[in-house]
C-alpha cells in the first residue's frame, strides 16, 4: 500500500503443497510503524487524538483502496479483509488502552479483562462497511467502575473514530451460562 504506517508483506506457503503463484500468495498488513504511530497519540488529549486516529483509519482505508484499485487483477477479497482487520485491530487496540488507562483501571487490567473480536471481524473478514463485533470478558464476572467506564468510553471513542459497533459486556460465568443456553450465541462465540 501507499500508506506511509501500512506496508505489506508476502506471506510465504507454510506447506509443501502450497505453490508461490499470485492464486495462492496472501498478502498480509504490516503494521508496526501504524502501532508506532499510534501510540505516539497516546499522551495527547482525548480530542485531539481521536481526530488524529480518525483521520489515520480514513488514510488508511483510502490507502487498501489505491492498492485494490492499482493491482484489481490479481487482489482477492480475503486480502482487502485481512487488510482492513490489520488497520482496525491497531486502531481498536489503542483505542481500548486510552479507554481503560481514562478509567482508572489497574496497571494489571490486561489479566483481568479481555476484549474479543467476534463475527466477521474475528475472524478475520472485515469488510468495508462492516460492523466491529466485540465482546469484553471480565475474567471475575465482577463490574468495577474502572471496568464499566473503560468498556463506555471504548465503545463511544469507536463510535467517534466512526466504526459501527456491536459489543457486549460479559463475566466468564455469565458467558458460560448464555452459551449452554442459547446455540446462536455459542456458534458466535466459538466462530
Amino acid at each position: 500500500f501507499a500508506s506511509p504506517a501500512l506496508s505489506l508483506s508476502v506471506l510465504k506457503p507454510c506447506c509443501p503443497t502450497m505453490t508461490t503463484d499470485s492464486a495462492s500468495t496472501v498478502i498480509v498488513p504490516e503494521t508496526t510503524a501504524l502501532l508506532r504511530e499510534l501510540l505516539a497519540l497516546r499522551g495527547a488529549p482525548r480530542g485531539e487524538a481521536i481526530a488524529a486516529i480518525k483521520a489515520i483509519r480514513v488514510r488508511e482505508n483510502e490507502a487498501i483502496y489505491q492498492h485494490l484499485l492499482k493491482n484489481l487483477a490479481e487482489s482477492t477479497g480475503a486480502e482487502v479483509a485481512l487488510a482492513l482487520t490489520g488497520v482496525a485491530d491497531a486502531i481498536i487496540r489503542e483505542l481500548a488502552e486510552r479507554a481503560f488507562i481514562k478509567a482508572g483501571a489497574p496497571s494489571g487490567w490486561h489479566e483481568q479483562v479481555g476484549i474479543f473480536a467476534t463475527g466477521g471481524y474475528g475472524r478475520g473478514e472485515l469488510n468495508p462497511c462492516s460492523d466491529i463485533d466485540l465482546l469484553v470478558l471480565s475474567r471475575d464476572g465482577k463490574t468495577t467502575p474502572w471496568l464499566t467506564a473503560g468498556n463506555a468510553e471504548l465503545q463511544a471513542s469507536m463510535w467517534d473514530v466512526k466504526f459501527t459497533v456491536g459489543a457486549s459486556m460479559r463475566g466468564m460465568a455469565e458467558l458460560a451460562r448464555i452459551i449452554d443456553e442459547d446455540f446462536v450465541t455459542a456458534t458466535a462465540v466459538m466462530e
